[in-house]
Parts: C-alpha cells; structure tokens; sequence
C-alpha cells in the first residue's frame, strides 16, 4: 500500500498544472515537504530476545538424530533480511522517483523561465510598440494642431482678402450699373428717335411715296420708249458702219492683191527660169505635207480613242484580275465611308 501511495503522489505531482511564474528553489522545498514521506523512514530494529529451545535428538532404530528443517529464529531472521531488502527497493524507487520529479522539476522550470523570458520580452516589445504608437500619435496630433492653428490663420486672411475683393467688386459693379444705366438712357433717346422717324416714314408711305411712285414710274415708262429708240438708232448706225467697213475692207484687199500681183510679177522676171519649177515643186510638196499632215492627226485622233478604250477595258470587270478573284473587295460600286452624307429621300 505504500507503495501505491507514493506512485499516485508522484503522478499526481507530474499531472499538476504548469502556470506562467517561474519555479524556484522555494517551491521544490514546499512541494518535498507536502509530500510524506514518513512510512518509508528507516525505524530502527527492536533486539528481540528469543529463548533457544533445547532439541535433544531423538534416536530411531539407525540410531541416528532427527534434524529439523529450520528453527523460529532463522526465520525470523530470513523475516526480518526479506523486509530490509524490501524497504531497500522501495527507497531505491523512491530515490528514482524524487530524481524523476527533481528532473520534471528543472525542466518544468527551464521551460516556466523560458516562457517568462519570451513574455518578459513580447511584453517589452508590446510596450515598445505602445510607446512608438503613442509618441507616432502624439507627433500626428502636434502636426495636425499647428496644421489647424495654420488653416485658422490661412482662413482669417482669406475670409479678409476675400471681404476687399468683395467690396472692390461690389465699388465696380455700382460703377459698371452707372454705366449700363447712362447707356440704357442713350438707347432709349435713340429708340424714341427711330420712333420718329418711322412715324415720318409712315407719313410719307401714305401720302408722298404714291404720289411719287406715279411719278417714277412715268419716267420709267419714258426712260424705257427711248432705250428702244436708240436701240433702233444704233442698230441702222452699226449696219451702216458694217456696209461701209466690207466696202473699204474689199478695196483695201483688192489694193493689196493688186500689190502684190505686180510685185509678184516684177520679182519673177528678175529671177531666173530654174525658180519656177523649184515654185512648181514646193507647191507639190506643200500639197502632200498637207495631206501627211491630215493622215497624222487622224493617226492621233486612232491612237487616243485606242488608248480611251484600253483604259476603258482596264478598269472593266472582265479584264481585270483583282475584280475577278475579289468582287467583294474591288467593287465598282462607291463604298460607304463615316465621313459620307446620306440622303434619305423618304416619300411621305
């Protein structure tokens, strides 16, 4: 039974909850002396007095003695080594289960130190972070109040330059309604100026432009009838200047034939006889010149049409490759373009 109670008081240790404070010297002391340990203390042997029994041997037959297999004091004896190496074992298995939880005891330490160090340093670096957030915040709030006092400052100038502005404005509009108002005066005489002056031009569409009207007309009318007469006139005038400049254009062509006739006639018996047929010749050959001439621009007049019909036939549909292989795309048809204007002419 002893020994189930101190397997459960060690495993009852092993099973206690670990906490964040570290574990120290005190804390194994206090933990030792919860633990009792008291029914496994070495008590000290009680001599026991035993009275030795005289055994006188007893003679059979053989005439040999009667041994006995042991006496009370070996066992007791063989008792009392039997509970020695008993409490021998069991203070062994103490020893081994104190160093175990003496072991458990420095890990558990090792590692309660260990998460003191690792909380001892987030805490550090939680209120590091704390403290730059709150320095951070503190610099932020002083910015954002000396940017405040600024604006309010900014502000009281703006709203008292804008207040000039105002005024100046408002000493400018007065000025500019003088202005438009001396201006609207001036239109108004102007329009009762144009009033009269319709009511005079009414007056004189009623009663003078009639009157006047009858009159234009009649001059009209007699500036028309002498057109017509100088029409006349001018037209005898042109046929008689036309009669005598053929008459004068005749003599003087008939003057210069006769001119050159004579000139012509003297020239040619000064000459010699060879320069006629050379005259003779070059007439012959201003005659086929004339008719080469004639057969050239009919030559061109073929050579235009021909060149005509071969674009003609080039732009065609039957002779050209692309329109052939691609109607879609060369169509003679024009292609709607964006920039095109469409008419709908849509009969109602």
């Amino acid at each position: 039974m002893s020994l189930m109670n101190f397997f459960n008081d060690s495993a009852e240790f092993i099973r206690r909850p670990t906490t964040v404070s570290t574990a120290t010297d005190l804390d194994i002391a206090a933990h030792s002396a919860a633990v009792n340990y008291n029914r496994w203390e070495r008590v000290p042997r009680k001599h026991s007095t035993h009275s030795t029994i005289c055994v006188q041997p007893n003679l059979t037959g053989t005439n040999q003695p009667v041994l006995y297999p042991r006496t009370k004091t070996q066992e007791l004896e063989s008792g009392k080594k039997k509970g020695e190496s008993q409490k021998e074992k069991l203070l062994e298995l103490k020893l081994k289960f104190a160093d175990q939880s003496l072991k458990n005891m420095l890990e558990q330490e090792k590692h309660q130190l260990e998460i003191g160090v690792r909380l001892r340093e987030e805490i550090k670096s939680y209120e590091r972070n704390c403290w730059e957030n709150a320095s951070c915040s503190l610099r932020k709030f002083q910015r954002l109040e000396t940017g405040i006092i600024k604006i309010q400052r900014n502000f009281t100038k703006d709203i008292e330059q804008e207040k000039k502005l105002l005024e100046e404005v408002k000493r400018k509009r007065e000025f500019q309604i003088k202005g438009i108002q001396n201006e609207l005066y001036q239109l108004d005489c102007l329009v009762e100026q144009h009033n009269n002056e319709y009511k005079k031009l009414l007056n004189y569409m009623h009663q003078e432009y009639p009157i006047k009207e009858l009159i234009i007309s009649g001059l009209e009318r007699d500036i028309a009838e002498l057109k017509m007469a100088n029409e006349k006139e001018q037209k005898a005038v042109e046929q008689l200047l036309a009669c005598e400049i053929m008459k004068y254009k005749q003599q003087w062509n008939k003057d210069e034939n006769d001119l050159t006739k004579a000139i012509c006639e003297k020239s040619l018996e000064m000459m010699p006889s060879d320069f006629e047929e050379i005259l003779k010749e070059n007439r012959i050959l201003q005659k086929e010149i004339n008719l080469l001439s004639k057969e050239q621009h009919q030559c061109t007049k073929t050579i235009h049409d021909l060149t005509n019909k071969v674009k003609c036939l080039a732009q065609s549909d039957t002779t050209s490759l692309r329109r052939q292989m691609f109607p879609e795309v060369f169509s003679p048809k024009t292609k709607c373009r964006p920039d095109f204007d469409i008419k709908l002419d849509i009969s109602v």
